[in-house]
């Protein structure tokens, strides 16, 4: 009992960002891709891989059931990211009682992805999807505000296989806040994956088991991006609306408005 105690507390002990921090680097591509959820295409081959997932629930710091493979590449339209979440019972091994948008966070299984384009370590875009493909956005400020109302304009397709999951993530530059860069720059980043069947959070960077995806100043970098020039993120949407009326007394029509 006696040794239980600190033992605990060394598992559960909040640290200091990892320094220097993690690195991915995306990969620029000239085409764009097919979103299909399989990540077969040759352009995401171009992206090195990048894995190492930080086990932040149950146990802080052992080491995870099943890792995650991530890639990042872009063009001039879209950020893209794919993600592989394995898993040894493959379909059998997901969990997803939700499919609305905005889903319940700890409830599914679930992929995504925290972005500081400011590098301000300060605020967060988050885009996230479960194994069938909803979404779920949220914007956050020092991983204590968070605005779950915003719906960005985002596209995602998923597959699920006999060894896992995958998912790719379709994120429109104009759906993105950034700085005007000339020339190649970086921005912050963090990958979370849940396993929900194992009770399992892992960050690609690690982050303490008191904070979440959306601590920044955790965050790892995402290097070689080219961006176009920011720009005014203007949706048309059109619909129709339309009403129809109908009054009876006595199995008889009095009167139909519409």
């Amino acid at each position: 009992c006696l040794l239980a105690g600190p033992a605990l507390a060394q598992s559960t002990a909040i640290f200091p960002p990892q320094t220097p921090p993690k690195q991915v680097q995306a990969a620029e591509i000239s085409g764009s891709l097919i979103l299909d959820g399989k990540l077969d295409e040759g352009a995401w081959r171009l992206a090195a891989p990048t894995s190492g997932f930080f086990q932040a629930q149950p146990e802080q710091g052992k080491p995870l059931t099943f890792d995650t493979q991530v890639r990042v590449v872009y063009n001039r339209k879209f950020l893209y990211v794919g993600a592989f979440c394995p898993d040894s019972l493959g379909r059998r091994g997901v969990r997803v009682p939700d499919l609305r948008r905005d889903f319940e966070y700890f409830q599914n299984d679930l992929f995504g992805v925290s972005l500081d384009p400011f590098l301000d370590r300060r605020n967060a875009q988050a885009f996230q999807t479960n194994p069938f493909g909803a979404q779920r956005d949220v914007l956050c400020f020092d991983d204590a505000f968070f605005d779950r109302d915003w719906d960005g304009f985002w596209n995602v397709r998923t597959s699920r296989t006999d060894s896992g999951w995958v998912a790719e993530l379709q994120l429109p530059w104009v759906t993105l806040r950034y700085p005007r860069a000339d020339s190649l720059t970086t921005w912050g980043v963090n990958f979370v994956r849940i396993a929900r069947r194992l009770n399992e959070q892992a960050y690609w960077s690690p982050v303490p088991q008191a904070y979440s995806v959306y601590r920044m100043p955790y965050a790892g970098l995402l290097t070689g991006l080219r961006p176009p020039p920011p720009s005014a993120n203007v949706r048309v949407q059109p619909y129709l609306l339309t009403e129809y009326g109908r009054q009876r007394a006595n199995r008889e029509t009095l009167a139909e408005t519409t």
